[in-house]
This record gives C-alpha cells, structure tokens and sequence, in this order.
C-alpha cells in the first residue's frame, strides 16, 4: 500500500515483537496514512477469517490441519487486535493519527497527540505486567513489562523524528553545506586520485567536474574499491563514478528537512548542491549529524 502511494520501502525487518517495514518517508496525506496503517491489521484479519474457513472445513476429516488452522485463525486475531491498540507508533496509533490530522489539518500536532496515546497504553501494559509479577505469574507480568517498555520507546522515538524532520523544514541546507571541497577531473587516473585525494584530504566522495565546475558525476570509496589495485594507473575516474545524470541532488533553496530525507530514501553518504548544471558544494551524512548533535546539545 505504501508502494501504491509513491512510498519507497528500504526493507520489512521481522523481529520477536513482529515486524517493522523500513518506510523511507512519512505519508503526505491522512488519507494515504489511514490507508497504510490499516492495511497490516486487514491482512491480519483476512487470513484469520481464511485459516477459520480451513479449520472448519477440515475439524471431521484432516484433524492435524484442523489443529493447525485453528492456532493460525487465533494468532492472526490476536495479532490484528493488538496492532490496533490506538498506540503510536502501532498501526492503530497509526490511524489515530490520520484521524487526528484529517480532522485538525495539522501533521505534527497529530503525531504528539497519538505518541502520547502510545505512552499512555505503554505504561498501562506495564501495569498489566506488575499486577500478573504480584499475583506469581512471573513469566507473562516480565513479558508484559518488555513489551510495555518497547512501545514507549519505540512512540517517543517516532515522535523526535517527526519532530527533527520538522525543526529541519526551514533550515537550508547551505547552513551545513561544505563549500571547501575538490573537484577532480573525470579523466583523473585512480592511482591520482587516491594518492592526492583520498588519502590527503580523508574524504570518501569527490565530484568530478569540468569547465570550472560543470557536474559530470561523483566517485566515491566503494566506487574505487571496485577496481582491482593494478589497474588504478590505467582506469580513469570517468569509468566508474556516478554520471551527474543518476545522481541525487539539491539546490542551495532546498531544505536540511530534504537533504534528511534523501539520504535514508537512497541510502547515500552525500548530496551534491547544484545551481543549473554547475555544483556549489556537498552535503553529507556525517555534516547532517554533526549538525544535529550541536542542535541536541544546545537545546534548540
């Protein structure tokens, strides 16, 4: 569903609590956000109703299917119940947040409400778990009080990136650009460009440029690691960096909010900053950083 809105997903991660689908980007409208929250708990819901149709079909006659679809009918219902538990960031925090922001029109405000929901049922799952731990029912109260403690986390978490993404929004990204950076040529020999780049300056990306500064691609560390050490002398830049043409990049007008949410949708360690064809400066994943770590440290 959020390939169907225009929403990479990197990956889905399934772990002992469930799973977790690496989405590089939240959804623009409450709409696409009601639909893919709702879609996992659906899912949930239909192979619960499919697994029932298969155990009642087989109770008389296939005994050892019957057992099976059944415990797989209870499982998927109890998952699709407890997904929609109205706790950010579950999927029924999830659609209480595009209730919330269709109502108010207000994304943020939305998302700080059903994080706090989140919280809310979190520590109420802990309760849970220290009233089972006072009745002597150590194992289930431990299990409730891990889970209670990791949807906590896992809402304040959610809440501080929305809230980053959003402190980003006004940020250019010339606030954090590197103007100081070194164009090679792209028909610089690699064994060039490792010696007097790489290995003086301590930087893993270089922009290949031309005419003063005319972007005709990128070349990075892994890029050169891909070339077998006796060939550098003889293998140009040009053969295996990244034509300007693939390359994600910004303008100086752009936001730090943009640059952010590039870098995890491509995974890439840096973002060239062009104005028309010509690149000023570099932003990347170690400025981004660094920057948020002095923001974090300040306070602001």
């Amino acid at each position: 569903v959020a390939l169907r809105y225009g929403i990479p997903v990197n990956s889905i991660t399934l772990f002992i609590f469930g799973g977790v689908s690496q989405i590089t980007r939240e959804a623009r409208t409450p709409a696409s956000e009601f639909w893919i929250a709702i879609s996992g708990p659906l899912s949930s819901i239909g192979l619960a109703v499919f697994f029932g149709v298969v155990y009642i079909a087989s109770q008389d006659t296939l005994v050892p299917l019957a057992a099976l679809s059944e415990y797989l009918a209870y499982i998927n219902l109890a998952l699709a119940a407890f997904n929609l538990i109205p706790g950010f960031p579950l999927d029924g925090g999830r659609v209480l947040r595009s209730v919330i922001w269709g109502v108010t029109g207000r994304f943020v405000r939305a998302t700080r409400i059903a994080s706090f929901a989140g919280q809310g049922v979190a520590y109420l799952i802990m309760l849970v778990g220290l009233v089972y731990i006072f009745n002597q029912e150590y194992f289930g109260g431990v299990w409730f009080i891990i889970i209670g403690w990791f949807l906590s986390n896992a809402a304040e978490s959610s809440y501080r990136q929305v809230m980053l993404q959003d402190a980003l929004q006004d940020v250019p990204v010339t606030v954090v650009m590197s103007r100081d950076f070194d164009a090679v040529d792209p028909n610089m020999p690699m064994d060039v460009l490792v010696s007097q780049h790489i290995l003086k300056q301590h930087l893993h990306a270089f922009p290949a440029a031309v005419d003063g500064g005319t972007l005709r691609g990128l070349i990075t560390l892994h890029d050169v690691k891909r070339v077998p050490q006796d060939k550098w002398p003889t293998t140009r830049v040009a053969e295996f960096m990244t034509r300007a043409e693939n390359l994600k990049t910004l303008t100086p007008r752009d936001s730090l909010a943009q640059a952010f949410q590039l870098l995890n949708e491509s995974r890439i360690g840096q973002i060239p900053i062009v104005e028309g064809d010509q690149i000023v400066g570099l932003v990347t994943r170690t400025d981004l950083m660094h920057y948020l770590h002095m923001r974090s440290q300040l306070e602001v």
